[in-house]
C-alpha cells in the first residue's frame, strides 16, 4: 500500500536538487547584478598654486566609449582651491576624465585623464603643466 504514495524516485529527485539549483541560480544572477552596479567613486582634482589664481571655472566630463557620462562643473569668483573633489557614481570599468580649465582670459586648457572604478580610496589627478594645451574657447 506504501508503493502508492511514495513518489518515484526521479521526482524525489528533482524535488532535492531544485532548491539549491534555484539558490545558486539567485547567488550567481545576485554577483552579476552587484559587478555592474554603479558605485560611488571619489576623485579628487589637484591644482598647483601657479593655476589656481587664474582659473574661473573647471569642468569634468567623465566619458565612456566616446560617449560622456557624468560630468560637473564649478565656478569661482577668486581664486579657486587648491583641490577639487567630486564622487561619481559610476558602473565598474574604464572611463576617460575629459579635464576643462577656463581662464580669467578666456582660454581654456584641456586636459584628459583615465580613470579605473572600482578604485581603492581617492583617485588624485595632479594637474601639473598650467600652460601645456591651452585652446582658445
Amino acid at each position: 500500500m506504501n508503493g502508492y504514495f511514495k513518489a518515484p524516485l526521479k521526482e524525489s529527485l528533482r524535488r532535492r536538487l531544485a532548491m539549491p539549483l534555484l539558490a545558486l541560480g539567485l547567488l550567481a544572477a545576485g554577483k552579476l547584478t552587484y559587478d555592474e552596479t554603479p558605485r560611488e567613486q571619489p576623485v579628487q582634482l589637484d591644482l598647483p598654486e601657479a593655476l589656481r589664481a587664474d582659473l574661473t571655472g573647471v569642468r569634468l566630463t567623465y566619458m565612456e566609449d566616446d560617449e560622456a557620462i557624468l560630468g560637473t562643473e564649478q565656478r569661482f569668483s577668486d581664486q579657486a582651491p587648491s583641490s577639487l573633489r567630486s564622487a561619481p557614481s559610476l558602473a565598474p570599468g574604464d572611463y576617460r576624465l575629459a579635464i576643462e580649465l577656463a581662464h580669467r582670459g578666456g582660454e581654456v586648457t584641456r586636459l584628459e585623464r583615465r580613470l579605473r572604478v572600482p578604485s581603492e580610496g581617492t583617485v588624485h589627478i595632479r594637474v601639473s603643466e598650467p600652460g601645456a594645451g591651452r585652446d582658445s574657447p
